[in-house]
């Protein structure tokens, strides 16, 4: 048997739309594999499982992998599209896609590779940089508010509501290194600006200040306030934020 034959065998075992084996080893062998498959999908999306009982998990799972055949093998990736095929399919509502998206969100920033204490090692005084876990989404749902609520309701035994307001927001989200948690932001205009003029490179508060003033005076924000001084205090406030949500990192967060 070629390689290439031998692939294609194995493939259809991972393939859902595939048909039983015939033979009783590759048969259990197949049930083990999409078991798998699709315990993950409720492991990762554990809220879109336990908040939308009638979620028809078995018709998603097959549509998913057929549509979005994995790119990895690794259990934790095999998870990675499904916000993308949950957004494709019409038939799903939005804000269970966005919960999909915020869901992997949390997962994969949790799991980040990236090492935040590497990052602040050589800061200086006075100096920040950008939280390396960093992840931006943009919603059209308040999930993150929802998801809040409800987890809070959770852990006074109380019955979650499915109710999720209408609101478009733009989402930072960052590992807080210091207690292993996922912080979720909204962002504000003058916000993203700060966090675009970051970077990934260290910066003084006076250095970001100046590349934060001059990227707003060159934009025509109507929402924003236009006298110089008040867009200072604008900024001092939006830096104390996003050091405060650890979306910048000090030199003392070690």
């Amino acid at each position: 048997m070629d390689l290439k034959t031998y692939q294609e065998m194995w493939h259809k075992l991972f393939d859902f739309s595939s048909p039983t084996p015939d033979d009783p080893a590759l048969k259990l062998y197949q049930k083990f594999v999409q078991h798998h498959y699709s315990n993950i999908l409720r492991k990762v999306y554990s809220r879109i499982d336990h908040y939308f009982s009638d979620f028809d998990w078995k018709t998603h799972t097959a549509l998913y992998y057929k549509d979005y055949p994995p790119g990895s093998y690794e259990l934790n990736h095999l998870a990675e599209r499904f916000p993308d095929y949950l957004k494709s399919n019409n038939t799903v509502p939005i804000e269970i896609a966005e919960l999909a998206d915020y869901e992997w969100t949390e997962f994969s920033v949790d799991l980040s590779e990236a090492d935040e204490t590497a990052a602040i090692k050589n800061l200086r005084h006075g100096e920040v940089v950008m939280n390396p876990t960093i992840k931006m989404i943009q919603q059209s749902h308040d999930i993150a508010a929802w998801v809040q609520a409800n987890d809070l309701k959770e852990d006074q035994n109380n019955k979650p509501t499915q109710s999720v307001s209408v609101k478009n927001n733009l989402l930072a989200v960052v590992r807080d290194h210091r207690n292993d948690t996922v912080v979720f932001s909204n962002l504000n205009a003058i916000a993203s600006i700060v966090i675009a003029a970051a970077g990934y490179e260290s910066k003084t508060k006076d250095r970001l200040r100046a590349l934060s003033l001059q990227t707003l005076a060159q934009l025509n924000l109507g929402d924003l306030p236009i006298d110089e001084n008040v867009l200072q205090l604008e900024f001092d406030r939006t830096f104390e934020f996003l050091v405060n949500q650890k979306i910048l990192l000090e030199p003392n967060d070690s």
